[in-house]
């Protein structure tokens, strides 16, 4: 569901999304044997997944000065594990590599024409890259740090 607005120069939509999976195919890297320091990167198949949101993006023309156009979006998500049968302490767990928070900016500057410049940044959480988010420290190999 989305509410947009035009505005002189631009526009505004704020989204509120809510996405379920059945037999969603997740991809993690995990030990094969338990207490191994070898890991492997496999599929697994969970029952039902549940991601809800919402997003806010606003884009605006000529900001300050003509020809310059700012455009910027966050987004907030919940993405849960909802039922894994084959894997009960999954359940309830944040989607691996799912952010709880994205949020990006875009400058772009066009002097005419024929040219453009653009500048962009991205801010992203941190994620999980374990199905039951057992990986508590993302400032390794394999993590998944803001």
């Amino acid at each position: 569901l989305a509410a947009q607005r035009k505005t002189g120069n631009g526009l505004l939509r704020l989204s509120v999304f809510q996405e379920d999976i059945a037999n969603a195919l997740l991809s993690q890297s995990a030990p094969l044997v338990p207490g191994s320091n070898t890991l492997f990167r496999f599929v697994q198949n969970v029952d039902r997944t549940r991601a809800r949101g919402v997003e806010f993006v606003a884009d605006q023309y000529d900001v300050l000065i003509s020809g310059l156009e700012l455009m910027g979006s966050m987004t907030f998500v919940d993405g849960r594990i909802v039922r894994d049968t084959a894997f009960a302490a999954a359940v309830n767990k944040v989607i691996p590599q799912l952010p709880k928070l994205r949020a990006n900016l875009v400058a772009t500057y066009r002097p005419d024409d024929d040219w453009s410049f653009t500048l962009g940044a991205r801010y992203s959480d941190r994620s999980f890259g374990t199905i039951d988010n057992s990986d508590p420290i993302s400032q390794t190999y394999q993590g998944f740090a803001g």
